[in-house]
Parts: structure tokens; C-alpha cells; sequence
């Protein structure tokens, strides 16, 4: 069956507007990525990091309440330092504006922190109970200081 040169029209207009469409998309997508980061942006990856720093203080304290099977313990802190490894990279990867700058590398230089305490209680080696919750405060505090 051969189309009508009006459904051939239509075809074409259909085309054309979803071709526009993805051009579109493709533009939003493209500003979005170029557009340097603001604190709310920021503030995710730094919101990963809190949540994984506490996380961390919670298998350092079962642990060292004797509660952890050493298996679980080694394959849930591995688990934990690939999330965390994948947060630093967000969180290295933003182009903030620059008065965001120094927050974002406290941040990372916490995150190199973070994943030294990951490391130690993985292998089994003593942690400070200190160092990590000073790590999740801070973490918290920039938090706070991006979202307000």
C-alpha cells in the first residue's frame, strides 16, 4: 500500500519534531554538564560521604563489640570502599564555582581519610574510634554548610 503524500507530511513532521526533541535534550544535558557546581550539587557526594563515614563507625563499633564475623567484616568494608571510591570521584569530577573550591577539597582530602580507615578495619587493623567520628562530623558540617 503506497502512502498518501499527507501521511508522507505527517511522517516527516513527526521526524522532525522528535529530531528537535533529542537536539534539545541533547543541549539541556550538554549546559548541565558544563555549568560549574552549585552547593546543592556540591552537597550530594559530600551527603554519600557522611552516610558512608557512618556507616564505617558502625562496623568499627560492632567489630569491636566482637560482633562481626571477620569474612563479613572484610567483604562489607570492600564493598563499602568501592561506593566510597565512586563518591570521591563524583564528588573529584564537579567543577564548583570557585568560593566552593575549598570545601571541595576538604572534602576530598576527608575522603583520602575516610578510605586510610576503610583500609585499617578491612585488614583487620585498630581503628580510632576518634578519627572516624571527627571524619563524619566534619563531613556533616560541610553538609550542613552546602545546604544553607
Amino acid at each position: 500500500m503506497r502512502k498518501t503524500d499527507r501521511e508522507k507530511h505527517s511522517a516527516l513532521g513527526q521526524f522532525l519534531g522528535l529530531v528537535l526533541i533529542i537536539v534539545i535534550l541533547g543541549g539541556v544535558s550538554l549546559w548541565e554538564d558544563q555549568r560549574p557546581a552549585d552547593a546543592k550539587r556540591l552537597s550530594l557526594p559530600v551527603s554519600e560521604l557522611r552516610a558512608q563515614s557512618a556507616e564505617l563507625q558502625g562496623l568499627s563499633d560492632e567489630n569491636g563489640a566482637g560482633h562481626l564475623q571477620p569474612r563479613f567484616l572484610r567483604n562489607h568494608t570492600l564493598q563499602l570502599l568501592e561506593n566510597q571510591r565512586d563518591t570521591r570521584e563524583e564528588l573529584a569530577g564537579l567543577r564548583p564555582w570557585p568560593e566552593l573550591g575549598g570545601a571541595q577539597r576538604d572534602s576530598l582530602d576527608d575522603a583520602q581519610k575516610l578510605e586510610s580507615q576503610l583500609h585499617a578495619l578491612g585488614s583487620s587493623a585498630p581503628t580510632d574510634e576518634r578519627d572516624i567520628e571527627v571524619l563524619r562530623d566534619r563531613f556533616r558540617g560541610r553538609e550542613r554548610e552546602l545546604r544553607n
